[in-house]
């Protein structure tokens, strides 16, 4: 049964604006990568859901892991979006540049605060913040050392926690990619059966999104796909998508 699955993973979302250009920071060109703390990132996550908050928030630097202490920080996404992707960036903002990252984070870490998102709870998240931004410095020290080495040494900075997912996007714990990504979702009883745009106990209710297919936004569309195709009861989804000669014939 599908209540047999769980919420994916939770998210610290830090969102950088600095006065400087993506050139003078020498911002990587890549359209986004990762940091992986642990070459087994397996065993690291699972680790990292044991970790209470007060463990996270112990030690704040790379120096400090490689004497023998954890950092307690789970895998970084970092992208510096339209910095470097927009080729008309420096006209529209001239000598600014951003930064989006993403820190994998349990979600017991910000249980408590669901009721009352008050100082404490507006501290911690800076805290957890700083920490990753700091992890970011080191990672990108050799090619951006003009990075400020700490967070309120950039000009704007917003810091959104799985609570505020849970806000924005409607989703349970704050999952930002839907259900959780593991074998059991993807069994053939569960994933082509029960996982599917067409509930047959409810008449007439159909299912979109990352979890009629798979997470993030190649997935979302693809979950869109399918739901359209079952509702209009065609066998080929992408026969819904028009192809470059249907197209050209319209013109």
């Amino acid at each position: 049964s599908p209540k047999n699955l769980h919420p994916s993973q939770t998210t610290l979302a830090v969102y950088v604006g600095l006065s400087v250009s993506p050139e003078k920071l020498n911002l990587p060109k890549s359209g986004a990568f990762l940091v992986f703390p642990s070459n087994d990132l397996v065993d690291h996550v699972a680790q990292l859901e044991k970790t209470t908050l007060e463990e996270a928030l112990k030690n704040d630097s790379l120096s400090e892991a490689m004497e023998g202490e954890e950092m307690h920080l789970g895998p970084i996404f970092l992208s510096a979006g339209g910095s470097v992707h927009d080729a008309s960036w420096s006209q529209k903002f001239p000598g600014k540049s951003t930064l989006e990252i993403g820190c994998q984070c349990p979600y017991s870490w910000f249980a408590k605060y669901e009721s009352n998102r008050g100082k404490e709870y507006e501290e911690m998240k800076m805290k957890l913040a700083s920490k990753v931004w700091r992890r970011v410095v080191e990672v990108l020290e050799n090619d951006c050392p003009d990075l400020p080495k700490e967070l309120d040494g950039v000009d704007h900075v917003e810091v959104g926690s799985p609570l505020t997912m849970s806000r924005f996007l409607g989703s349970e714990h704050g999952a930002c990619f839907g259900l959780e990504h593991n074998m059991k979702r993807y069994e053939p009883s569960m994933h082509f059966v029960r996982l599917r745009p067409k509930l047959p106990e409810v008449t007439n209710l159909f299912i979109s999104g990352q979890d009629v297919a798979s997470t993030g936004i190649g997935g979302a569309m693809i979950g869109g796909l399918l739901c359209a195709a079952s509702m209009l009861g065609i066998s080929d989804p992408f026969s819904l998508i028009p192809s470059e000669t249907t197209d050209a014939s319209k013109k």
